[in-house]
C-alpha cells in the first residue's frame, strides 16, 4: 500500500484529496480538504492573479504540504487549470509554490482538463452516451461521449467567476442581465457544431457548483441519503432552483440550505449556464 495525494489548483478553489492505493490497484480516500482563494478573480480584466489571492492559495498549499509530510505521502501530483493557463504572473506563483511548498505544478491544457474530467466520471457511471460538463471558475469543459469513449471535446474560456464579474450577478438576476447572459451563452454554444448531436442525451455535471445544485435539491425534498454521486436532477428541479436563486440577493442566497456560502455569489452565473443547456 502507498499513499498518493492529488492537488487541484483551480480558478475558484484549491483542493487536496489523499488516497491509499493498494497492490491490486484499488484505493480509498482518507482525506479531502478544500480552500477557496479564487485565483481566477478578475483575471479576465488584466490577465493577472491578484496578490492577495495568491497569498491565500499559498497558505492553503503550505497546509497541504504539512499534511502530506505528516501522512508520509509517497507520490504528490499537483495540477493547475484555467487561471494558471491564463495568468501572466503564473510563473511567479509557480516559483513561490516550488520554493515554499516543494510542489512541482503541471499546468493542464483545456483539452487535458476535459479528458481527465471524463475519465474521472465515466468509470463510475452506467451511461454509454451523453454530454459531460465541467463547470470551472474561469473555464468550462464539454465532452461528448458515445459508447463510453470521447467523441468530441472543447474547453471554453469563461466560467462562474468570469460570468459573475462580467454580468454583475452577485446579487439579483434581473431580466435584463438574464437576457444578456442567455444571449452570450447561446452565441458561444452555437460556435460548437457537434453540440447539436447531444440533444436529448444525459447531461453529466462535474464540479462544486453542480454538487451544490444537487445538495440544494436534496435539502428541498428531504432526500434521506447524502450521496451526490449519480444523483439525478430533472429539468423541472433545475428550473425551480434557478427561479429561486435568481430572485434572491447575495445575503439571501447564503441562507439557502445546501448552498455553500463560498459559492453564493457565483451560483447565479453557473446555474444560468446549466439552465441554457437544458
Amino acid at each position: 500500500m502507498k499513499k498518493v495525494a492529488i492537488i487541484d489548483i483551480g480558478s475558484n478553489s484549491v483542493r487536496l484529496v489523499l488516497f491509499e492505493v493498494y497492490k491490486n490497484h484499488s484505493f480509498r480516500v482518507i482525506d479531502d480538504i478544500k480552500e477557496n482563494p479564487r485565483l481566477g478573480e478578475g483575471i479576465f480584466e488584466d490577465g493577472l492573479m491578484k496578490e492577495k489571492n495568491m497569498t491565500k492559495a499559498l497558505e492553503a498549499l503550505k497546509l497541504f504540504r504539512s499534511l502530506c509530510d505528516y501522512q508520509k505521502v509517497q507520490d504528490i501530483l499537483v495540477f493547475g487549470t484555467a487561471a494558471m493557463r491564463i495568468a501572466k504572473n503564473a510563473d511567479e506563483f509557480i516559483k513561490k509554490v516550488n520554493e515554499e511548498c516543494q510542489f512541482s505544478i503541471q499546468i493542464l491544457s483545456g483539452e487535458e482538463e476535459a479528458k481527465y474530467s471524463f475519465f474521472g466520471a465515466i468509470n463510475s457511471l452506467d451511461i454509454s452516451e451523453g454530454l459531460l460538463v465541467d463547470m470551472g471558475g474561469a473555464s468550462c469543459e464539454l465532452v461528448y461521449f458515445k459508447n463510453r469513449e470521447i467523441e468530441e471535446s472543447i474547453s471554453l474560456n469563461f466560467g462562474s467567476l468570469s460570468i459573475m464579474e462580467t454580468f454583475q450577478v452577485k446579487d439579483f438576476m434581473t431580466k435584463e442581465k438574464e437576457d444578456l447572459i442567455n444571449e452570450f451563452l447561446i452565441k458561444e454554444f452555437e460556435k460548437i457544431p457537434w453540440l447539436k448531436k447531444v440533444e436529448g442525451l444525459y447531461l453529466i455535471g462535474v464540479g462544486g457548483t453542480i454538487r451544490n445544485l444537487g445538495k440544494i435539491n436534496m435539502e428541498k425534498i428531504e432526500y434521506p441519503i447524502q450521496n451526490l454521486h449519480n444523483y439525478v436532477l430533472s429539468y423541472f428541479d433545475l428550473k425551480d432552483i434557478y427561479n429561486e436563486l435568481k430572485s434572491k440577493d447575495f445575503k439571501e442566497k447564503q441562507k439557502i440550505k445546501g448552498l455553500a456560502k463560498s459559492r453564493a455569489d457565483i451560483i447565479s452565473g453557473e446555474i444560468g449556464r446549466a439552465h441554457v443547456w437544458t
